[in-house]
């Protein structure tokens, strides 16, 4: 036995779990009927002292080494996360105005650009980026600041939007979801807090996935291969995709 194996079983003898955890590890996970009831039980599970997450995870049958096949889009919950955004916008004249009015954290045109460039810390708090159609030409000059930020305003994403204020509402509202596969064609998004009724959280599930199922790619035959629903600190329980 290699000095290393020795290590990693003596590690696993000395894991000691805590009894919220021993809890948790005893709860049932079967004979679920619905969604709901996976939900309820997830929320069962937030034995925190705050208000948990729950999120779900799908995996997707897609291959995200093809550009063709990412999953790219956003979608307006039904019940918002409530979770706080700083919004940037690029835009001019009036349209700078309106959307410092509806709460943009930072708001400008091609001066806004021109600090990016020479001071790319200014968005080191910024969540998201909107832009108005005519600005988007202008943020050539920034796109590899923004880009690897994940803050380029693309169509897919919504962020390319003539009425601002309405966006910036639903952004800051929670209301408005990104949704983006992961290299390992995985989509996780928080569906709702442990706080929320059952009901409102299997709606946003809902919006969800049907803007997945609205996206899929026509050259993949099953979009979905399995799910999950967690908590922060909870538990993560199988979907059966029938519930979806």
């Amino acid at each position: 036995m290699s000095a290393r194996t020795h290590q990693i079983k003596l590690a696993k003898r000395t894991i000691k779990y805590s009894k919220r955890v021993k809890q948790l590890k005893e709860i049932k996970l079967s004979n679920f009927s619905s969604i709901i009831d996976i939900i309820k039980q997830v929320q069962l599970g937030c034995t925190a002292k705050f208000d948990e997450s729950i999120d779900i995870h799908i995996k997707l049958g897609v291959d995200p080494k093809k550009s063709t096949e990412n999953i790219r889009t956003t979608v307006l919950l039904p019940y918002g996360i409530k979770n706080k955004k700083n919004i940037l916008v690029f835009a001019d004249g009036e349209d700078i105005n309106e959307a410092k009015k509806a709460g943009a954290f930072l708001a400008g045109g091609e001066e806004l650009i021109e600090q990016i460039k020479t001071n790319n810390k200014i968005l080191a708090n910024i969540d998201v980026c909107l832009t108005t159609p005519d600005m988007t030409k202008k943020l050539g000059v920034i796109a590899k600041i923004l880009g690897p930020a994940g803050l380029m305003p693309n169509l897919k994403d919504g962020t390319i939007l003539k009425n601002i204020s309405s966006a910036i509402q639903n952004i800051s509202s929670g209301n408005l979801l990104k949704i983006k596969n992961d290299s390992g064609a995985c989509i996780s998004c928080r569906v709702g807090k442990q706080s929320f009724t059952p009901e409102q959280i299997e709606e946003n599930i809902k919006s969800i996935v049907n803007e997945i199922k609205a996206k899929k790619p026509p050259k993949v035959k099953y979009l979905t291969k399995n799910a999950y629903i967690s908590s922060t600190m909870g538990i993560g329980i199988n979907v059966p995709l029938k519930y979806l």
